[in-house]
């Protein structure tokens, strides 16, 4: 993704998204099947 801070990068997710990265990936791959 190109970020280096980690944390920074799940702030930035979690704002624009409502939900941290792993959460979001989560319900990805239950949608998916």
């Amino acid at each position: 993704m190109g970020y280096s801070d980690p944390v920074y990068f799940t702030r930035l997710f979690r704002k624009h998204n409502g939900i941290p990265p792993g959460e979001y990936r989560k319900r990805y791959a239950e949608m998916k099947g």
